[in-house]
C-alpha cells in the first residue's frame, strides 16, 4: 500500500512538473497591435482637395517670366501641411509640372473625377489672374459657381483679401468647368494679376506664397468650423450639368461615371 502510494505521489508530482515546463516554453500570446491614432483638430474628418490650377505652363506669365503654373503649386504645398496640422485629410490635384491628361479637357474633368473619388468636402481650385491690356489690375476675387458654394467662396474671399493684403475684388458666379461640374462646395480663387508688374513681382514670391496659404487655410477654418460642409449633395445648375456634358464624348463620359450617372 505505501509503495503504491509512494508511486502515486511521484506519477502527481512529475504530471504538475511537465504541465509548469509545458507553460514555461509556450510563446506569450502576441501583444495586441496599437489602435491607430486618428487625426485630431477643428478639421478633424474633413478631405479637403487642393487644386493648383494648369500645368505644363499652360497658365498665364508675368512679364518678368514668373508663371501661374509655377506660382499656386508652391502655394498649394504650403497650405496642405497647414490643414493637415488642423487634422483634414488634404489632397493635391497635381503634384508636378504636369497637366493631368494630354489635353485641356481631359485635365479638368481628371481634376474633378479625382476630387468624388477622394469623397472631398470641400475643393478649392487656386490661380492668378491676367487681364490683356491693363497693367494697372489688381487684388483677389473668388468665383463659385454652384449656390452649395457661395458661402465658402465669402470666405475665402475675406480670409485671403485680409490675409495678404491684395485689394479685394469680391466674389461673383462663373461657370469654369472644375467648379461648375463639382458636386461639392467648389470655388476658384484669382490671387493677383501677373499683368500688372509690381503685383506679378510680389505674388510670385515664398513669403507671399506663405501668406496666402496662411489666408486659404484660414478661410477654410472658419467655413468648416462655423458654417459645415452642407448635407448631401445640392444639385447642379441646369446650366451647368449641360455644359458639363456637352464637350468631347470621351471627356463627358469620363465625367458621368466620376457623377455616378
Amino acid at each position: 500500500m505505501a509503495g503504491r502510494s509512494l508511486g502515486a505521489v511521484v506519477a502527481l508530482a512529475l504530471l504538475l512538473l511537465a504541465g509548469c515546463a509545458a507553460r514555461v516554453e509556450a510563446p506569450a500570446a502576441a501583444a495586441a497591435a496599437p489602435a491607430e491614432a486618428q487625426p485630431t483638430g477643428p478639421l478633424a474628418g474633413q478631405v479637403i482637395v487642393l487644386d493648383p490650377g494648369h500645368g505644363n505652363h499652360t497658365g498665364e506669365h508675368s512679364a518678368a517670366g514668373d508663371w501661374e503654373d509655377d506660382n499656386v503649386l508652391a502655394v498649394a504645398e504650403d497650405t496642405a501641411p497647414l490643414l493637415t496640422a488642423m487634422g483634414a485629410t488634404v489632397h493635391l490635384t497635381r503634384t508636378g509640372p504636369d497637366l493631368l491628361g494630354s489635353q485641356n479637357n481631359t485635365d479638368l474633368t481628371a481634376r474633378v473625377a479625382d476630387a468624388i473619388r477622394w469623397h472631398a468636402d470641400v475643393f478649392v481650385s487656386i490661380h492668378e489672374n491676367y487681364f490683356n491690356g491693363s497693367q494697372v489690375a489688381t487684388g483677389v476675387e473668388t468665383f463659385w459657381a454652384n449656390p452649395n458654394s457661395k458661402a465658402l467662396a465669402q470666405d475665402l474671399q475675406t480670409a485671403v483679401a485680409a490675409g495678404t493684403g491684395l485689394q479685394n475684388r469680391g466674389v461673383d458666379s462663373r461657370p469654369y468647368w472644375v467648379i461648375a461640374c463639382n458636386p461639392m462646395p467648389a470655388v476658384l480663387i484669382e490671387a493677383g494679376f501677373l499683368s500688372n508688374p509690381a503685383e506679378a513681382a510680389l505674388i510670385s514670391t515664398p513669403a507671399f506664397q506663405e501668406q496666402e496659404a496662411q489666408a486659404i487655410a484660414g478661410g477654410l477654418e472658419m467655413y468648416l468650423t462655423t458654417r459645415g460642409v452642407p448635407v448631401g449633395a445640392t444639385p447642379l445648375r441646369g446650366e451647368n450639368k449641360y455644359m458639363c456634358t456637352s464637350m468631347n464624348p470621351v471627356q463627358a463620359n469620363t465625367w458621368l461615371l466620376a457623377m455616378g450617372e
